[in-house]
């Protein structure tokens, strides 16, 4: 048996330890509020996975002469038309005029970027790549923390809020080491990541019910956003995933993963095309795509011809994770044929009855046959006339042995969940604060949304990660020295 004694801290602002909690405690730390910041893990920086954020008017966009991504009125608009004003404007509009602001912010504290660029020919520069991706980032910032004696507990995940005379006014916590944590705060910012690694809410709140992959940290499960309702606050949006390019359900190799991502040929479980294949360049609708088909399941696609012509000259992508020529993406499918991961046939016949028998599908082959008809029509006329995909793209199916990579719904993680204000307070169910508690990041992200995340403006999860923590923190101070 373990006895502990329990442990008590008196402060002004807690709160989580991600992307959105290490930046609000080090703005809170920065305006002279005394911080304590909790992580469940054994490490700061929770499950954060990023590489970038979203930036509007930056030194990066007017150096490469991307200007008019300078223009914040260009850039609201653009934004609240792609979310058909479903997205909250007035939150909208701080996250533009603010963005530049925190990217400067960032940089001051040692925070590093690598050069904007284009990720696809689809989308805006918004994009502003961090040196190291988000690793680095958290690095800077959390070397911070000892200048302005910031308490971080690892390893004490908050259990439930403090209410004393309505108002939320502290954390509960847990600790192996120290049993109980108490730590009394005058304002509580929770940032905790979403749901997305709790099955059970993403069966509650998310709109597709069949099996999905998580490719976001197991570690997010919403405990912030429990809490946070716990302390009658509303939800927002909350249903609301950061879908992503369809998955396979085991891990295959890298360049098998890239190369089967290639915007050529991909078919639903029934053997038919169902979409442009080039909008994988932006995943949240290549996501979409994929919820709208029996079961979700995606079938990508390639000859012998594409595979040697993707080894040899490199992926049509150019992006974060794309294929240099010269590259081993042959033998990587080969490895994953191997490993029963990728299936392979030398004839339509066999790979129509591999993939029926190895995943319960009931294909039928002519449907399939006819499917390639259709794309090799579609080469040779040098048109899509089915969904117009850019002719770049097309490619024929012809060449034995084929390759099928069997995949499935897949998100980052939720974004939608509680409600707040431009402020990142928390809202109640009529539109009123709920005292004293402050929610950033994924746990409060779908404010910025309609039905899909925006990946055309790209970088909005950090963006609004860093953006909310800044905010939730400037006002929690603010709220403090009255």
């Amino acid at each position: 048996m373990l006895a502990f004694a329990d442990k008590t801290y008196d402060t002004d602002v807690v709160v989580g330890a991600g992307a959105s909690g290490v930046t609000a405690a080090l703005q809170a730390a920065e305006l002279g509020a005394k911080v304590v910041i909790i992580e469940k893990l054994p490490s700061l920086g929770g499950g954060t996975i990023c590489s970038g954020l979203t930036v509007v008017g930056s030194d990066q966009q007017n150096k490469y002469g991307f200007h008019q991504f300078t223009d914040k009125s260009y850039v609201f608009k653009k934004i609240m038309d792609y979310n058909h004003y479903a997205g909250v404007a007035p939150i909208v509009s701080k996250f533009i005029n603010e963005s530049n602001n925190s990217y400067e912010w960032l940089k001051k504290h040692n925070v590093k970027f690598d050069p904007i660029f284009l990720y696809t020919y689809l989308e805006d520069p918004a994009w502003h790549p961090l040196t190291g991706h988000c690793a680095g980032m958290l690095k800077s910032l959390i070397e911070e923390f000892k200048k302005y004696n910031i308490t971080a507990l690892t390893e004490t995940p908050g259990k439930s809020l403090i209410i004393k005379n309505g108002k939320v006014a502290g954390v509960i916590a847990e600790s192996e080491e120290d049993g109980k944590v108490t730590i009394n705060a005058k304002s509580v910012i929770i940032a905790t990541g979403g749901y997305g690694g709790n099955p059970d809410m993403v069966k509650k709140y998310a709109p597709f019910k069949g099996f999905s992959v998580n490719k976001g940290s197991k570690f997010r499960v919403g405990d912030g956003i429990n809490m946070a309702l716990s302390a009658g606050a509303d939800t927002h949006n909350i249903g609301l995933m950061q879908w992503h390019d369809p998955m396979p359900k085991t891990d295959i190799g890298r360049a098998t993963r890239s190369g089967f991502n290639e915007p050529f040929f991909w078919v639903n479980k029934e053997g038919k095309r169902f979409m442009d294949e080039t909008y994988r360049m932006l995943w949240a609708y290549s996501g979409n795509a994929s919820l709208n088909q029996p079961d979700g399941v995606v079938i990508k696609l390639l000859d012998a011809a594409t595979v040697k012509h993707i080894t040899d000259n490199g992926g049509a992508l150019y992006g974060v994770h794309d294929l240099k020529p010269n590259n081993d993406f042959n033998k990587s499918v080969e490895m994953d044929v191997q490993g029963n991961k990728v299936v392979k046939a030398n004839s339509i016949k066999e790979l129509v009855q591999k993939l029926n028998k190895n995943y319960g599908f009931n294909m039928d082959e002519a449907t399939l046959q006819a499917t390639i008809k259709q794309i090799n029509d579609s080469y040779a006329n040098h048109e899509d006339s089915q969904f117009f995909k850019n002719r770049q793209y097309l490619r024929e199916f012809k060449t034995a042995p084929y390759y099928a990579l069997v995949t499935y719904p897949a998100f980052l993680g939720s974004v939608g969940g509680i409600k707040v204000d431009e402020n990142a307070a928390a809202l109640d169910a009529n539109n009123k604060p709920v005292p004293g508690l402050f929610v950033v990041g994924l746990d409060s992200g779908g404010m910025l949304y309609g039905d899909t995340y925006n990946i055309v403006s790209a970088g909005q999860t950090l963006g609004w990660a860093v953006n909310s923590g800044r905010f939730a923190a400037i006002k929690a101070v603010d709220e403090m020295k009255k």
